[in-house]
């Protein structure tokens, strides 16, 4: 059974300096990547319960510091609004620690 998980982006970012927000499921060494709707501010991607769902955005100037990050999708549609971009290491690693197993995998 197919779930539609959404994040809603929450804030701005300096568009010269972050590239576009992304997310995917990441199954079988593969990325099945999902949409990021511009106006709406909103990523979304289908997946089945337990896949694992990553999501980021590349800082241009240092990409040591581009966000990548991944959680447990649950069992049902999962909405959530993430103010990440541009926000602070605390705010970023306490937003993402809230997820279904969430964890940073770069930042």
């Amino acid at each position: 059974m197919a779930v539609k998980i959404r994040i809603n982006v929450v804030g701005n970012w300096n568009g010269r300096r972050y590239g576009r927000p992304w997310i995917a499921v990441y199954k079988n060494g593969k990325y099945n990547w999902g949409n990021y709707d511009a106006i709406n501010r909103v990523l979304v991607v289908d997946a089945e319960p337990g896949d694992i769902i990553v999501f980021g955005q590349k800082d241009y100037r240092r990409p040591d510091r581009s966000l990548k990050a991944k959680f447990v999708a649950p069992a049902g549609d999962y909405e959530v609004a993430l103010a990440v971009w541009g926000a602070t290491n605390g705010t970023v690693r306490d937003q993402v620690a809230a997820l279904p197993q969430g964890e940073i995998i770069n930042y």
